[in-house]
């Protein structure tokens, strides 16, 4: 009897990302670690409907010389990430030695393990939803703000972000050259990484060493608005629109008083796959939630190569066993999507127990090159969410405080203190048979203190003075003084 109950976790290049539920099935034809064991793999999403509720049932023989082989149907929510494509370099945009400088830094690195640390927080508070973030996105919001940070507000945010020793300037050169890379990975994909810095005209006066790291390093565009005028709202919207190609119109409603300056990264992916999926070959399908319901979704299916991991050695204990796919996008293979998931007898939450960043390497690197048959739910998701209590989870709390944060390196203000009011994330994904699209806008809102008034206390102990007074008219009815009560 198959269990009912299993997760799906999935990895997407380049974004780091977690998304909806899905369904994947995977048929190897081949394991150099363990025997060939064909395998259909079932996970839940959230699908994008087709008009067929008849179909044709997933395959449950395979005709050869071998036996038939057993199915294993497994079935949950899965989420998507995208982290850095291996990919060669385009030496007419980067460099050899330019190149060379990521790979042997820990810049990637950093950025991956807080951004699974960041997921981890958010899917615990978030349970059998489609969480789907970018890393990447947020990674370079926060390390832009980490450029107005000081003292303890610095060093927390040095440890969250996983900067380790690396001091600001390497940060920020190798921020330069990442974001130089990401952004020509390949001619047949689309990937861009957008900056901007947004000063409310009254509220805030960046600093010029601030203000000229952002643009120098993050080719972050800058502007300053009048926030009191309703038009600044439709202008950040339409930065955030127009650097996600329209599918994320929308990150903020209103500006309120208190907020001094935006600083914001977008990022937009869209590419084909290597090897495009017939439409035909898809159909509805019977799927299985996480709670044992049942729903028909469009299944995306084909037998071809790909990319197969199974970790399912004997010393692994069957709730940690899992298997994987790899499946790349454009002629070059720069960018993939991953699957990955869990055994039947095993979850997402055993999962997430043992993924971090170097458990993440040593399994990419176990890929390898299998015919097979693969299965997956087309699906679109949006998601946001405010990611405040979250990073503070992780260690980054005085960066919140509104008396306590120390930007003093990031400008001036009328108001007592700067600090980050909120971290807003917006993300958008579509997986079909053409391919994949994602982007995703962090938006750090940075708010101003304002002089905190003590509370009154008025307490008449000594002599005073007294009237009274008709307000509307202005005349002084009675007035007099009291210097000895008495109530007689």
């Amino acid at each position: 009897m198959v269990s009912k109950k299993t997760y799906l976790f999935v990895l997407v290049a380049i974004l780091n990302a977690c998304t909806p539920t899905n369904q994947i099935t995977i048929l190897p034809s081949s394991n150099p670690i363990t025997s060939p064991s064909p395998t259909v793999i079932t996970s839940s999403v959230t699908p994008v409907s087709t008009p067929n509720p008849t179909s044709t049932p997933l395959i449950t023989t395979v005709t050869s010389a071998t036996p038939t082989p057993i199915m294993t149907t497994v079935s949950t929510p899965f989420p998507t990430v995208m982290p850095t494509a291996t990919a060669k370099p385009n030496l007419s945009i980067l460099s050899v030695d330019e190149l060379k400088k990521i790979n042997d830094s820990s810049i990637v690195k950093s950025n991956n393990t807080f951004g699974i640390n960041l997921y981890k927080s958010i899917v615990e508070e978030q349970k059998g939803e489609n969480v789907f973030i970018s890393p990447a996105s947020l990674a370079l919001a926060l390390q832009m703000t980490y450029n107005g940070a000081e003292l303890n507000t610095k060093d927390e945010m040095t440890k969250t972000l996983e900067l380790g020793n690396l001091d600001l300037d390497q940060v920020n050169n190798l921020s330069k050259l990442l974001i130089k890379k990401l952004n020509s990975p390949a001619p047949d994909i689309q990937l861009q990484v957008a900056n901007s810095l947004w000063g409310g005209k009254g509220r805030i006066s960046f600093l010029k060493d601030f203000k000229d790291n952002l643009t120098n390093y993050y080719n972050a565009e800058s502007s300053e608005l009048d926030f009191n005028d309703k038009k600044s709202v439709e202008t950040i919207n339409s930065w955030a629109s127009k650097n996600t190609n329209d599918k994320i119109p929308k990150v903020i409603e209103e500006i309120k008083p208190n907020i001094i300056a935006f600083i914001m990264n977008a990022v937009y992916f869209k590419a084909n796959w290597t090897t495009k999926f017939d439409v035909k070959q898809t159909e509805k399908r019977d799927f299985t939630l996480s709670d044992g319901s049942k729903k028909m979704v469009s299944m995306i299916s084909d037998f071809r190569s790909f990319r197969y991991y199974k970790n399912n050695f004997q010393d692994t204990p069957n709730d940690l066993k899992f298997e994987a796919a790899e499946l790349s996008y454009g002629k070059d293979s720069k960018v993939s999507l991953y699957m990955f998931l869990p055994s039947t007898d095993s979850s997402l939450e055993k999962f997430y127990s043992q993924l971090n960043e170097d458990n993440l390497e040593k399994w990419l690197k176990g890929f390898y090159n299998s015919d097979g048959y693969i299965s997956f739910p087309k699906f679109k998701n949006e998601w946001k969410k405010e990611l405040k209590d979250n990073l503070k989870n992780i260690g980054m709390k005085q960066a919140f405080a509104e008396f306590g944060a120390q930007f003093k390196k990031m400008g001036t203000t009328p108001f007592e203190n700067i600090y980050i009011d909120f971290v807003l994330h917006n993300t958008f994904v579509d997986v079909n048979e053409e391919g994949t699209e994602a982007a995703a806008v962090t938006t750090v809102g940075v708010g101003g203190a304002a002089s905190s008034a003590p509370t009154p206390r008025f307490v008449a102990d000594r002599p005073f003075f007294y009237m009274i007074r008709d307000n509307e008219t202005k005349s002084i009815l009675f007035m007099g003084a009291v210097n000895d009560p008495k109530y007689d």
